[in-house]
């Protein structure tokens, strides 16, 4: 018998299934996964993906917003999400939404007389819910949708206190789902 320990090799990640439903979990190495991180990463903006072309995108947009309309003042506060609107759906309790503007306030859902230590918030949009006919009705109505969020999201950070009444209390957060 031996005692030496028995090596497991892992295999190399491929650069095309660094998409989502492709990665096995628990099945590569840290160099390997750091590896095709970087690799990504370091892609040329005509080999981006359609997926990571999306997501710069809604980030662009949320930038230029938050710059524009709101000068910065959302700046470090949240992000957004880009989901299905099944799993949308799913996730808020809602038949067909567009988008949300979930609050994150820690400290405050556990007992209002406690601080609030660093509220945020996550703006989810419904990536198939923009079905209007033309792009420029489409890319408006994503546009509108996403500053809509922007506003519920200054309200959230900044407003003092959570206090939004009935909905509160029956709800267990405001809603104004689209």
């Amino acid at each position: 018998m031996s005692a030496s320990p028995v090596e497991h090799k892992t295999s190399p990640i491929p650069l095309e299934e660094f998409e989502a439903g492709y990665l096995k979990p628990a099945s590569y190495s840290e160099e390997d996964i750091a590896k095709l991180m970087v690799e990504h990463l370091s892609r040329r903006p005509e080999d981006l993906t359609e997926r990571r072309k999306e997501g710069i995108g809604t980030v662009q947009f949320f930038d230029i917003f938050n710059d524009v309309y709101f000068k910065g003042v959302l700046t470090g506060y949240g992000n957004i999400e880009l989901l299905s609107s099944d799993t949308l759906a799913n996730r808020i309790d809602h038949s067909r939404p567009e988008a949300f503007c979930q609050p994150i306030r820690p400290g405050n859902e556990t007992d209002p007389r406690f601080r609030i230590e660093k509220p945020s918030f996550n703006i989810v949009l419904g990536n198939d819910n923009f079905t209007q006919p033309g792009a420029i009705k489409r890319i408006r109505s994503y546009l509108l949708i996403l500053l809509h969020e922007m506003v519920h999201a200054i309200f959230f950070i900044f407003k003092y206190g959570y206090n939004y009444g009935y909905s509160q209390k029956t709800l267990g957060g405001y809603r104004d789902v689209h």
